[in-house]
């Protein structure tokens, strides 16, 4: 990815600090992800009116929150009650426990537990995605189903982070519509220098005259590539690719080619 489509694709907003429009990837038959289409962010609860206008400006008419309700609950998105944004609070993993989450208790109160879970970042954060995809389809398909409807384009899509959740969906819709998978990974991993720039300015701020990771460093523990590659095969081996998993939940041929249409010139 070169530095020039990296910083075309980051918006520097007041309040976020990972809202990236997804355009400008190329496909593997040669066409392009439109601008100003489909984008995705970390939260937007602190999003200034100057910057909520400028979301606004930039062509957003849909945000799409994928948070449980208790994150909602306690930093409400500044669309919920937008009256020229459609707010969609779509909860994504729910607020019910996902098998994994028993296996991650037992690793935070340190009792008998797999600690490759402890050990290996890259791990951990795929069993959560893997348990996200396998038991929470049907909310993974409702997301897709609102960006698949083309009057709600341009849509962006944010959880709290804009790792997880979003990093799903993200990678399922680019895949959907052609783009590779090596561009995929990059597109997940490349959160990883907008967390690290974050924590740099809260770092600033304290007494510390230095932060005690590398890029490399920090990729690894936050954001390692890995899981992205991990998830891919996932789908390959249990769903038969991105288009075997919607397809088996419900989404629709049509759908993909309305995906297809509207994100790609």
């Amino acid at each position: 990815m070169s530095e020039e489509l990296m910083q075309r694709q980051h918006l520097d907003l007041e309040g976020a600090y990972n809202i990236r429009d997804l355009g400008g990837y190329s496909t593997c038959d040669g066409g392009t992800i439109r601008w100003n289409m489909f984008l995705r962010a970390d939260g937007l609860q602190n999003l200034t009116p100057e910057s909520q206008a400028a979301l606004v400006d930039y062509g957003v008419r849909t945000v799409i929150d994928l948070r449980r309700t208790s994150e909602i609950e306690q930093y409400p998105d500044v669309f919920e009650k937008s009256s020229v944004v459609t707010y969609f609070h779509q909860n994504m993993s729910g607020d019910d426990p996902l098998p994994i989450d028993d296996a991650l208790e037992k690793v935070n109160s340190k009792e008998k537990a797999d600690q490759s879970l402890l050990d290996e970042p890259s791990k951990r954060f795929s069993e959560i995605y893997k348990s996200i995809l396998d038991h929470r389809s049907a909310q993974v398909i409702k997301t897709l189903d609102t960006i698949a409807s083309s009057e709600m384009l341009p849509a962006l899509v944010h959880c709290a982070g804009g790792k997880d959740r979003t990093g799903i969906i993200t990678a399922l819709v680019l895949g959907l519509v052609g783009v590779p998978e090596e561009t995929i990974v990059k597109d997940y991993a490349l959160t990883a220098f907008y967390f690290l720039r974050h924590d740099l300015e809260e770092h600033a701020t304290l007494t510390e005259p230095s932060f005690p990771y590398t890029i490399e460093e920090y990729q690894r523990q936050h954001c390692p590539p890995e899981t992205m590659l991990e998830i891919l095969q996932h789908l390959k081996v249990h769903y038969g690719g991105i288009e075997g998993y919607v397809l088996g939940a419900g989404f629709t041929r049509q759908q993909i080619n309305i995906l297809r249409t509207s994100l790609v010139e």
